[in-house]
């Protein structure tokens, strides 16, 4: 019955909320109506209004707003960038890192310091475990079309470092 009690509260909530569109939230009444024993055994009732889709400006599909979502996007790069030790420093962990930091902005100096890193890289790669690990993290970002196929790193014999499936 908790379950049912909730789920009244919140279409009624709901309602509330479609009915006095651009108004405050009316005063509904703090107490469930029903008085069956089942009413009464809902002790953990509560109610919250539920916010319209069409406030989220960065996530909704309704009501985003371009500018806010790349905003956002440029924010969370730049505090993923100011995590990474060393930006110029060419090896899987910073590739890996900058691989992240630019599928959320690629541009300037988080698109220059990426491909900076992954061609040092390239000149001198690691180990096949390593190079499979680094083209994994390209993969997703070739899928995201952020960065061309073209990227992916190359073992020493010239061999793509992971055969496709």
């Amino acid at each position: 019955m908790r379950i049912l009690c909730g789920t009244i509260l919140a279409i009624a909530v709901a309602c509330s909320r479609v009915a006095f569109a651009g108004a405050e939230y009316p005063e509904l009444p703090q107490k469930i109506t029903d008085e069956t024993v089942e009413a009464r055994e809902a002790r953990m009732a509560w109610w919250r209004p539920i916010p319209s889709r069409w406030d989220n400006v960065t996530c909704s599909t309704m009501s985003a707003d371009p500018e806010k979502v790349m905003a956002a996007r440029r924010e969370t790069a730049e505090r993923l960038y100011e995590k990474i030790a060393d930006p110029t420093v060419a090896d899987a962990k910073t590739i890996m890192a900058l691989g992240e930091v630019i599928s959320y902005a690629n541009e300037g100096k988080y698109c220059a310091s990426f491909w900076r890193a992954l061609e040092a890289y390239r000149a001198k790669p690691g180990d096949r475990k390593e190079v499979d690990s680094i083209n994994r993290t390209l993969d997703v970002l070739i899928r995201g079309k952020v960065i061309p196929e073209s990227a992916k790193i190359e073992t020493v014999d010239g061999t793509p470092a992971r055969a496709k499936p």
